[in-house]
């Protein structure tokens, strides 16, 4: 099938089912019983809204209807197929172009529950169709991936694992651990508290305590800093102790570097300011002897709407 031919072909489409009429009928008809006692087909509605580029890819075209399902509103969208054979990623593609919606709803309607939305391929292929119908099917193990899809998700509320229970897990207790604690309004009894796992993990990991322990300073909240800092220090083996003090100097210098570079950003923004001060002032003495109001924003820099709002 030729481009020009996909076109018109598109085009007719397009148009005839832009038609209430012809929309409505063709939902009655192919919609399943179950999802068509749901909608309320005298609510539908086609959306301006386009999601195709670089979802769908060439061969597809989108139609979007809005409807409502009982009270909810939620969407019928119908994906246009006319390659010459069906394409084994399409449900793929449909997930994504779901999501998009979801997006686009979200964005006009924050903080709201997501909509319904039911697709339809409608393929105008010559050969069967034979491409996967579930997305699932796109897996090795179709159960599994439905399963870790739709089930809820496992979540791991750290707040809620007791540090006892932490702590018979020496390498991912410390990591939990920590970010359980580190926003606390001082993490020092913390640190003290978990001191014999230290102990432990430092003398097979030194880089784990290491990362450990820039983690702490960078994030932490302590006035207890250089204690924090001794206590590692006290616990690295012998051979290792200038390295705690290493990366305490690397943090000191770090925050010497931001200090400074936030103080070159005011300096650089003061100094703009009173560059821009200057123009305003030559723009006034210049509008009031009658110079030309183009000339004066080209010598000037200033925008030619900044200029009028100086005249009032």
């Amino acid at each position: 099938m030729t481009k020009q031919k996909i076109k018109s072909h598109d085009h007719f489409i397009a148009k005839a089912m832009a038609r209430t009429r012809v929309a409505k009928e063709f939902f009655q008809s192919h919609l399943p019983s179950e999802v068509r006692k749901l909608v309320d087909l005298d609510t539908l509605q086609q959306c301006n809204i386009k999601l195709l580029s670089n979802i769908l890819g060439e061969g597809i075209v989108d139609f979007l209807y809005s409807v409502k399902f009982g009270d909810e509103e939620g969407y019928l969208s119908i994906l246009l197929e006319h390659q010459s054979s069906p394409d084994k990623y399409m449900t793929f593609r449909i997930q994504k172009y779901m999501l998009r919606i979801y997006e686009e709803h979200l964005r006009k309607k924050p903080n709201t529950n997501l909509p319904l939305i039911f697709p339809i391929i409608l393929y105008a292929g010559q050969s069967k169709y034979n491409a996967p119908k579930s997305f699932y099917d796109l897996f090795n193990h179709p159960e599994l991936a439905k399963r870790f899809s739709t089930e809820d998700l496992t979540v791991i509320s750290i707040r809620d694992i007791k540090d006892e229970e932490l702590r018979k897990k020496y390498y991912s207790g410390a990591m939990l651990y920590l970010m359980k604690h580190i926003l606390g309004k001082d993490i020092y009894p913390y640190l003290l508290a978990e001191l014999p796992i230290f102990k432990i993990i430092i003398k097979e990991d030194f880089q784990y305590i290491e990362d450990m322990l820039y983690y702490i300073l960078e994030k932490a909240e302590s006035k207890n800093k250089e204690k924090i800092l001794s206590m590692f220090q006290e616990i690295a083996p012998p051979e290792r102790k200038d390295e705690i003090m290493t990366i305490a100097d690397e943090l000191r210098a770090e925050g010497r570097a931001e200090a400074l570079k936030a103080l070159d950003q005011i300096a650089l923004e003061k100094l703009r300011e009173g560059e821009k001060n200057k123009s305003i002032t030559v723009a006034k003495k210049m509008l009031a002897a009658g110079f030309d109001i183009n000339a004066i924003a080209k010598i000037t820099d200033l925008s030619v709407d900044e200029l009028k709002n100086l005249l009032h």
